[in-house]
């Protein structure tokens, strides 16, 4: 019986340690980043270039704007910060 007993135990044993396991998956969602279909960048009230943010060209007037829209309005990317 002792026997069928520790059998059962450590089944159980293995089942804790499997979802202890789960957490590990936390990283996952920083693939949320790949969402640069949607990805934000900055333009200027005078220029024709679209910058990442804290690109050393964006002055005062930067105005952001998603990727997608700033390439259908006709701005080309930065050479320095290449968004």
């Amino acid at each position: 019986q002792s026997k069928s007993n520790n059998t059962g135990g450590g089944g159980a044993a293995v089942k804790k340690s499997s979802t202890n396991s789960a957490p590990k998956h936390n990283p996952a969602p920083k693939q949320t980043t790949g969402s640069k279909k949607g990805e934000t960048v900055y333009i200027t009230s005078s220029g024709k270039k679209y910058h990442r943010s804290g690109c050393q060209y964006l002055k005062k007037s930067c105005i952001e704007i998603k990727k997608s829209d700033a390439i259908s309005e006709g701005y080309t990317p930065c050479s320095k910060c290449n968004p």
